[in-house]
């Protein structure tokens, strides 16, 4: 394929000798003149190169050093226009390159962006010539300015092609500009750089346009980067349509097709929006209904800062409508739908644990609400400074629900992870819980390790691996200033060299049915207080073995089943649910 900076043919040698006597090459766009150039293509519909005068059906091939000489000569003219055929036997201008540096300068100055460019020898625009409408009055006053310099000569013939060119485009415009209404295609010409755009898709959103491809508006927004402020680029869709609408009703639009009421109203959604924006730089814990989209981004530097650069005073409606999150998968949430959130202080009292553990838990809420906690140090200056919680017992016997508690009355973060967080290679699980433990010191947040049997288990001879895991464990655990909490169901496979680094020990055992009964009060007060107040029905169903975990998905199995039914939830939904679930049981057994 032949491009501008191809060789160009020639159909007569001779017109090539006599050019190339009078001018001198290499005096790039010195000529005023505008030079047409028509393409040949080869039998697979290729462009192969550029011709002077309208190709003949069947072209001789040229000699190379006659295609180089007429590309150099071409070159000192101070527009070239490339012509293609129509079908209705015309040669149409597809591309105009500017080689004049004065007209360069011009077009760089008024900041008229190129559809492309070769270094500094050439500018190209493609058709239908967007930019150059945009810039249209500019130019034409440029034009007459200067008068009998070298700078008008040029900018005059400049201008004079554009109307020819431009004609049709421009009566389009100004009829667009006076209903205020387009076609889809038309909108190209209307939607310029530098204009104030309003997205009222949700979430609503505001910027200072870049560019206008094809119904996407791409625009400049701030964002806050950790230290600063700085410029992103974000992008505003524009669904299309057939037919011609009114600018005003498109989901996405420039500030001069809104009314003044509408500019009032969303300017004022938009600020509020960025004072929150504002609000939330750095650190802090929101409650998110939304789903969290993913970021390719190191989210981290939101809150730990990058360095950057002083952003250009733009309003604060156009900063940014999202904020960077960063939790077990990182992404951004909508600014608008985040909440305050509303710690569940009263999970604590569901707790079925023994009432001197529930005690020695609320001892421990309260120092570490006082900050007592890290007024004790070891022998050894910042070691033994963080609470250690060891939680273990069989599965649904509350060991979560204690950590999750714990946190909620603390109203602190709970940070998650286990071994898929982690790995199981020990060149990179110190790197993957440093990280963890790192997050959790930045937040405040309590570490939760769930399912931590392989990092507590027994050192053995046999098992290097296994070894070297749990000695980086004890070492990483040594120096935490946290809250750690750890569940397994392996209590007696736990290291003996833990016991000294753990201070606090809960032993879950398989409840029994008071525990159970509790905990179906707990679930079904919640729906119904009748229900929850039968206490026929708990003692009959807490003597069925089941442990919390389970007694939840029954409660929520037979609430399913009472709504196919449109029912309200009974004890019939409940005792069938659970003579299922036990029945399965025995089947496992």
């Amino acid at each position: 394929m032949a491009s501008w900076g191809d060789d160009w043919a020639v159909k007569d040698s001779d017109s090539v000798d006599s050019v190339d006597s009078e001018v001198q090459v290499g005096e790039i766009g010195h000529i005023c003149e505008v030079r047409d150039a028509f393409p040949e293509f080869n039998k697979s519909g290729e462009l192969v190169k550029w011709l002077d005068k309208i190709p003949d059906k069947s072209p001789d091939l040229e000699e190379e050093e006659l295609i180089r000489k007429a590309k150099r000569i071409r070159d000192t003219y101070a527009i070239v226009c490339s012509r293609y055929p129509t079908k209705e036997n015309t040669w149409e201008i597809r591309t105009i390159w500017i080689n004049n540096p004065i007209l360069q300068d011009i077009l760089r100055n008024i900041s008229v962006p190129p559809d492309w460019s070769s270094s500094a020898r050439s500018i190209k625009f493609e058709k239908p010539f967007a930019s150059l409408v945009h810039h249209w009055e500019q130019l034409c006053e440029l034009a007459d300015a200067d008068a009998g310099s070298e700078t008008q000569r040029f900018m005059k013939l400049f201008v004079n092609l554009l109307r020819g060119q431009l004609r049709d485009t421009l009566i389009r415009v100004k009829k667009i500009m006076k209903t205020g209404c387009a076609a889809f295609s038309d909108l190209q010409f209307v939607f310029k750089p530098g204009q104030l755009f309003f997205d009222s898709c949700h979430p609503m959103g505001a910027g200072v346009c870049q560019s206008y491809i094809h119904g996407k508006v791409t625009v400049d927004q701030v964002v806050w980067k950790g230290e600063e402020y700085r410029l992103t680029d974000s992008t505003f869709n524009l669904p299309s349509f057939a037919g011609i609408r009114p600018i005003s009703e498109l989901s996405v639009r420039p500030a001069w097709a809104c009314s003044e009421d509408d500019i009032k109203s969303m300017k004022a959604a938009l600020v509020e929006r960025g004072h929150k924006y504002e609000a939330l730089r750095g650190i802090h814990f929101r409650f998110y209904p939304g789903i969290v989209e993913k970021e390719h981004t190191h989210c981290e530097a939101e809150a730990s800062g990058w360095d950057g650069v002083r952003v250009p005073s733009l309003p604060v409606q156009v900063i940014a409508g999202r904020v960077i999150v960063d939790a077990a998968g990182q992404g951004t949430a909508q600014v608008d739908d985040l909440k305050d959130i509303e710690w569940n202080t009263q999970a604590f009292d569901n707790l079925v644990i023994d009432e001197a553990e529930k005690r020695l838990l609320v001892g421990f809420i309260g120092a570490a609400t006082n900050g007592k906690l890290q007024d004790f140090d070891d022998f050894v200056h910042g070691k033994g400074k963080g609470l250690v919680m060891l939680l273990c017992g069989p599965p649904g016997t509350g060991k979560t629900l204690t950590a999750e508690s714990v946190s909620e009355n603390l109203k602190r973060p709970l940070y998650r992870v286990d071994t898929s967080d982690l790995g199981m290679d020990p060149k990179y699980l110190e790197i993957n819980l440093k990280t963890a433990l790192d997050r959790c010191a930045r937040w405040n947040a309590i570490l939760l390790l769930d399912e931590a049997d392989v990092f507590l288990e027994k050192r053995t001879s046999s098992n290097l691996t296994q070894n070297e895991m749990t000695t980086i464990f004890l070492r990483v655990l040594e120096y935490y200033k946290g809250i750690m909490m750890l569940t397994t169901n392996r209590y007696l496979a736990i290291d003996p060299a833990f016991e000294s680094r753990i201070d606090l020990s809960f032993v879950f055992q398989d409840l029994e049915p008071a525990s159970r009964a509790k905990v179906w009060y707990n679930f079904l007060i919640r729906e119904d207080k009748a229900l929850a107040g039968d206490s026929d029905a708990i003692a009959k169903l807490a003597s069925m073995p089941l442990n919390g975990r389970q007694i939840k998905s029954a409660v929520k199995t037979a609430r399913i089943l009472a709504a196919s039914e449109n029912l309200p939830l009974a004890v019939d939904h409940l005792q069938t649910v659970v003579f299922m679930r036990m029945k399965a049981l025995k089947m496992m057994e």
